[in-house]
């Protein structure tokens, strides 16, 4: 079985790292629209597979942030397994503290099963911007043999053996080591034989100095401590997907992709979709691939989008 994991860290810090909002609740909003559409996404997409569906939160009494939608009624209605699970590796404070809760997640998953766990399952996390494009049986890597499956992010960090970009604001020791290598935190997917094994070689690690996020830590992990197992990569079924008009590297093939990260869209694209899709109660996937723009958008989106990026701007330099 299939085990796909959606968690959330409600931070009551005011780290607003991820979508630039003030208010909480208006920020919460735009996360947890991105969550009801991944949902959708794989309802839609996963009618003929072998799964189940998780959303783990520290506080599952608080997550209704859509205005006229019920989120918990909507997970009970799908049989979406809720877990609360107070956090234990997240830092208070700190920029991308909320990316440490995969860590609560995946022990939240432990602590369910305990020793119940089918050797053969796969535990799938996934960042909330994600849609799945195609059903989980085209993704033939899940069953081929391996203990963890990550995306591999050297392409975007690492040009001829030299890091370009900064990593989330790791420690330089790290970039100065050729051994170290850089993999995403918007997909982990774990075999139920290995889980145990590597959430107790992060416990072995944390806390550990210069590792800030999720990332920094699944990265820490396969370049020095997971050695002995076998890892694939995801790279050929997903793709993070950047459409601002400052930086996109979209290409004409990527709608075919199997699994779609789209972290420029929370506020825009993903925005708009869930609102068709609360509205019409229709998963149409051309329709999708048109509102979070990897085809052409509808001209009024177009128009909304621009006129609401013009805006934020415009507060923006108002805040300053």
């Amino acid at each position: 079985m299939n085990h796909i994991i959606q968690y959330f860290y409600l931070d009551y810090h005011n780290n607003r790292y991820g979508v630039n909002e003030k208010r909480f609740d208006k920020r919460n909003e735009y996360y947890f629209r991105c969550i009801v559409n991944f949902y959708y996404s794989c309802i839609e997409n996963f009618k003929n597979d072998d799964y189940k569906l998780y959303f783990i939160c520290n506080d599952t009494e608080n997550i209704e942030f859509i205005p006229n939608f019920s989120f918990k009624e909507f997970l009970l209605k799908n049989n979406i397994t809720i877990i609360n699970k107070k956090p234990k590796y997240v830092p208070k404070e700190q920029i991308w503290a909320g990316s440490m809760y995969l860590f609560d997640a995946i022990e939240a998953v432990l602590e369910v099963y305990k020793d119940n766990i089918n050797f053969e399952d796969n535990f799938m996390f996934f960042d909330n911007d994600v849609l799945f494009n195609s059903p989980l049986n085209e993704i033939k890597i899940l069953y081929d043999k391996w203990d963890i499956m990550v995306y591999d992010i050297s392409h975007v960090y690492i040009k001829d053996n030299k890091w370009v970009v900064n990593f989330n604001n790791i420690d330089k020791k790290y970039l100065d080591d050729n051994n170290f290598k850089p993999y995403g935190g918007e997909f982990l997917a774990i075999k139920g034989s290995y889980i145990k094994n590597f959430f107790d070689e992060f416990l072995k690690v944390y806390p550990q100095d210069g590792l800030i996020t999720e990332e920094h830590y699944i990265s820490y992990l396969i370049s020095y401590r997971l050695s002995n197992c076998k890892i694939k990569l995801i790279n050929n079924y997903l793709k993070r997907i950047w459409t601002s008009y400052k930086y996109s590297n979209l290409e004409d093939s990527d709608y075919n992709l199997n699994i779609l990260h789209l972290p420029s869209e929370k506020e825009y694209g993903l925005y708009f979709l869930n609102k068709y899709l609360i509205k019409s109660r229709k998963y149409d996937k051309n329709k999708v691939l048109r509102y979070v723009g990897l085809k052409e958008r509808y001209l009024h989106l177009k128009i909304i989008i621009l006129l609401k990026k013009i805006i934020k701007h415009a507060k923006t330099l108002l805040y300053k």
